[in-house]
C-alpha cells in the first residue's frame, strides 16, 4: 500500500492528506497522457514481435 512508503507511517500519511485535501484543487486534463500513449506503443510493439 502506498501510504506506508510515502511518509513511513500510515497514520501520519492519513493525517497529512486529511489536512491538505480541503485546500487542494482539481486540475482537469484533456487528451491522452504521454505515459498512457507510451505504454500502448510498447504493448503494440511486443504484440507485433510475437
Amino acid at each position: 500500500m502506498w501510504t506506508w512508503g510515502v511518509f513511513g507511517d500510515k497514520a501520519l500519511t492519513i493525517t497529512l492528506l486529511d489536512r491538505l485535501t480541503p485546500y487542494s484543487y482539481v486540475i482537469p486534463f484533456v487528451g491522452e497522457s504521454y505515459r498512457f500513449k507510451e505504454s500502448n506503443q510498447k504493448i503494440k510493439l511486443v504484440k507485433s514481435k510475437n
